[in-house]
Parts: C-alpha cells; sequence; structure tokens
C-alpha cells in the first residue's frame, strides 16, 4: 500500500506552488500536478503589489533574480484618452508568469515536494477521512489534506459539479508580449469600449499587454486583430503604444468564460484556493498578489489541521471565514465597479469627478490591495 501524503495541491500557478513550498518547509510531505508542461504562458496582467513581499522573501523566495520591473506609477485614461498619472502609494512589481511559475517550480522541486507537471487530475474523491486523487493516466494517490489551485475554470470543476461551472460568463481575457517604447515604472490601465487594456513591462524589457473585453464585442468584428484595430484603437494612449510596438508571441493567448461570481471556498472537505476558490475582477487589480495571500491562509491552517490543533471541520470554517474577511470586499468592490468601466459615458463623467477630487483615485487603489503581510 503506498504512503499517505500529507498535502496533494492541484494547480501549478501561484497559489499552488506558494502553498506547497510553504507547507514543504514546516516538514510536511507534499506532492504538486500541473497539467501542463512548465514553462508557459498565462493570461494574466502580471503584476504585483509589494504587500506579500516581505512573506515571499520568508519563504526564501527571491523574485528579484527574475529582474521584474518595479512599478510606481499609474497612467489612467478613459476611452476617450483623457488621462491621470498618480504615484502609488504602494509601489508593485511585473513579472511575467511564465518566468515566475517555473521558477516557483524549480524552487519547490528543490525543498522536496513531489513536482510532477504534465500531469492532470481527473478525480478527487474523499473516503474515511482521506483524500483519494486519481490522474488521467490512471495513477492514484491518498493525501489527508487536498488544495484545489487549479485556477479559474477547469474539467475538475465540473467533476466536482460546482456550481459556478454552469453559470456562463461573456468575458475573455486576451494577453502578448511586445517589443518596443514604453515607459520604465508605469503600468497603464486604459478603458475602451466595453473593456479595460493593463500596459506594463515585465523582465528583459518585455512589454504585457492584457486586456478584458466580451466575447460578443470581438464576435460581431470577427477576429482579435481587426477587434483591436477598431475598438481599442479609439483608445489614443492603446493605439500609441499597439501601432508601433512588435508583437513577441505568434499569436494572442486568450481565455474565455471568466468568471467572477462567488464560488464555494471548500469542495467536499478540499480547499480552493487562488482563482479556483474566488476570481477576483481585474479592476481591483493584484490578482498576482491575492493568490499569493490565499495561499498563506490556506496553508497557515492546514498546517494546524495536520499538527492535530484544528479538527477538520474547524479547518474549512475558519479558512472560509478569513478568505471572506481578507477578500470579501476586494470581490464586492470590483464587481460593483466592473460593469461601469469601458462605458463611455460614465468613463467620462468618471473622469470629471477624479480630477475634481484628486484624493480620490488613489484611495480607490488602495482598497485593491492589502496590508503588507
Amino acid at each position: 500500500m503506498s504512503k499517505v501524503k500529507d498535502v496533494v495541491v492541484i494547480g501549478g500557478g501561484l497559489a499552488g506552488l506558494v502553498s506547497a513550498i510553504s507547507l514543504r518547509k514546516k516538514g510536511f510531505d507534499i506532492s504538486l500536478y500541473e497539467k501542463k508542461k512548465y514553462p508557459f504562458h498565462k493570461v494574466c496582467g502580471e503584476f504585483v503589489s509589494t504587500e506579500v513581499s516581505d512573506y515571499l522573501i520568508s519563504l526564501d523566495i527571491d523574485y528579484t533574480k527574475l529582474n521584474p520591473e518595479t512599478i510606481h506609477k499609474l497612467h489612467f485614461s478613459s476611452p476617450k484618452g483623457n488621462a491621470l498619472f498618480i504615484e502609488l502609494e504602494m509601489p508593485a512589481f511585473s513579472i511575467s508568469r511564465k518566468s515566475f511559475d517555473h521558477f516557483l517550480f524549480l524552487k519547490a522541486q528543490d525543498l522536496g515536494v513531489g513536482c510532477y507537471d504534465d500531469s492532470e487530475v481527473s478525480e478527487v474523491n474523499f473516503l474515511n477521512d482521506n483524500f483519494e486523487i486519481k490522474l488521467m493516466n490512471g495513477e492514484e494517490i491518498t493525501s489527508r489534506c487536498c488544495i484545489g489551485a487549479h485556477g479559474k475554470r477547469s474539467k475538475l470543476d465540473r467533476k466536482l459539479n460546482r456550481d459556478f461551472f454552469y453559470k456562463r460568463s461573456e468575458y475573455i481575457g486576451v494577453k502578448a508580449h511586445y517589443k518596443g517604447d514604453f515607459p520604465e515604472h508605469l503600468v497603464g490601465l486604459h478603458n475602451f469600449r466595453g473593456g479595460y487594456c493593463g500596459i506594463s513591462r515585465v523582465e528583459d524589457g518585455i512589454i504585457n499587454v492584457c486586456y478584458l473585453s466580451k466575447a460578443s464585442a470581438v464576435n460581431k468584428i470577427g477576429n482579435i486583430k481587426d477587434f483591436e484595430k477598431e475598438v481599442l484603437f479609439k483608445n489614443p494612449h492603446i493605439q500609441h503604444f499597439l501601432s508601433s510596438a512588435t508583437m513577441v508571441f505568434k499569436e494572442p493567448l486568450i481565455i474565455s468564460q471568466m468568471y467572477f461570481g462567488k464560488k464555494e471556498l471548500v469542495e467536499n472537505n478540499m480547499l480552493m484556493c487562488g482563482d479556483a476558490g474566488g476570481s477576483i475582477t481585474p479592476f481591483t487589480g493584484n490578482g498576482m498578489a491575492i493568490a499569493i495571500r490565499s495561499a498563506k491562509i490556506c496553508t497557515e491552517f492546514t498546517e494546524r489541521f495536520l499538527n492535530g490543533e484544528i479538527d477538520r471541520n474547524e479547518l474549512s470554517g475558519n479558512y472560509r471565514k478569513e478568505w471572506n474577511k481578507e477578500f470579501g470586499h476586494r470581490m464586492w468592490l470590483g464587481n460593483i465597479f466592473q460593469p461601469l468601466f469601458g462605458k463611455a459615458l460614465i468613463s467620462e463623467l468618471g473622469f470629471k469627478i477624479l480630477k475634481l477630487y484628486p484624493g480620490l483615485l488613489p484611495y480607490l487603489i488602495s482598497k485593491t490591495h492589502g496590508d503588507k503581510i
């Protein structure tokens, strides 16, 4: 009979990898499964507030070795191009997911985490106070705890019969890397009709462009390239960059069905972490930092359970309570404001208000991140 693992982590993004690293450093027997082969790109704004920097360093995760871009200025514009520049009260760093995730994967391996990429989990069952995890290749693993960090949406969610999986979403995310002329230490957040676009440098002088829109708007025009020219280019700041930059990718990455509603944080005693627990609207920013913070919360309670300090019901209940305390307000704020972005009249009116009250935008931004951890 195979040994029972302490924890199996499903998904090798930021939430899963940081969870695995944190728990392994506590001495637990951890296995992590990621369906894709490292390294690989993900649709992501690739922007991380420094609220999580100290925590990463405490785990001996020195992300500065990857030469991320430091960010301390925001360029914010309306669909017509009316713009504001502000200094960020809490700076950030910008780094590609391909580099960062792979760096964490290698770190986890070095610590002794059983890391398995190109390995997809097909089924998770909770039996006799243990988790029975099945892989697509037929392999089976048993563990005391299981952390779901498999992203926004996956076949596993359907297998688990999660409610959100059957709710349709109209949003798509599009991302590509470019070479071109873009200021250092700056993140651009530019509105266009029906969506908004983030632009910032990452490591090695590469520039990340990631935007959110509605699938119907793209389908109406026919393809991404024409959609960008006919819709995004109406904002002169987006047009100025994209018309002169050279795409590094062969073609943009696209993710559909981006659901931002409420998800269950615990499914049959399995803790959902990162986007699997709740996808944060891009308006609220800091999705990468939120994934890392959620890993911290998840692993702290998992450690207490494994050490016999709390029972399984307390593990689930405490996790739900702390997650909602930390992120509930951000999710509510994002879902309130997101539908307003990209609507020309509302956006232009909003910019008039922001210019009249210059302290309002920094205040709103401060609500998109937490205190340093």
